[in-house]
């Protein structure tokens, strides 16, 4: 097998992760909700939310999406 494409596998994971990790923190920042990466779906810069009812709507009280759209994301609903 060719190591170069498990090199490149890995980058984008690890890529991915790090968008999360920073997706994460500026949710935390600007709305004080803490969340995990496992509740989070990141496909390219579209971002699913997986998440109770209650922290759904502490979010966007908080204008979830503006918040996104800053970074660049859209929030899928």
């Amino acid at each position: 097998m060719d190591e170069n494409l498990f090199r490149k596998h890995l980058t984008n994971i690890n890529k991915r992760k790090n968008n999360k990790e920073e997706i994460i923190l500026h949710i935390k920042e600007n709305t004080g909700v803490e969340l995990d990466e496992s509740t989070i779906t990141l496909s390219k810069k579209i971002i699913t939310l997986h998440i109770s009812s209650a922290t759904r709507q502490r979010l966007f009280q908080k204008n979830i999406t503006e918040i996104l759209k800053q970074k660049g994301y859209i929030l899928k609903i």
